[in-house]
C-alpha cells in the first residue's frame, strides 16, 4: 500500500508499527476501514476498489454514529452545528 501510494503520488497518513500514538484518530480510522471495508470484501481490480471506498465513506460519513461526536454521525453533527451557530438577520 505505501509503496502504491509513493507510486501514485498519493498523500498517506501511515503511523509506523508499534507507535499509535503519533495520531490515534488516524489509527482508529485505519482499524474501523480495515475492520469493516477490507477484512469484508475481496477487491478485484481498482475500479472496483474505489467503488468499495467511496460506498464505505458514504455510510462512515453520513450514517455511522461517532462516540467522539455525542454518537452523531459526521453529517448529523455538521448540521446540528450549523443550526446552533446560524445568525438569524
Amino acid at each position: 500500500m505505501e509503496q502504491w501510494a509513493r507510486e501514485d503520488e498519493t498523500i498517506q497518513a501511515f503511523i509506523p508499527p508499534g507507535e499509535p500514538w503519533h495520531n490515534g484518530f488516524v489509527k482508529s480510522f485505519h482499524n474501523r476501514m480495515r475492520d469493516e471495508l477490507l477484512d469484508d470484501n475481496c477487491i478485484e481490480n481498482l475500479a472496483h476498489a474505489q467503488l468499495l471506498v467511496d460506498q464505505w465513506s458514504r455510510r462512515y460519513n453520513n450514517f455511522h454514529p461517532h462516540s467522539s461526536l455525542g454518537y452523531l454521525s459526521p453529517r448529523q453533527y455538521a448540521e446540528q452545528w450549523k443550526q446552533q451557530h446560524t445568525v438569524n438577520t
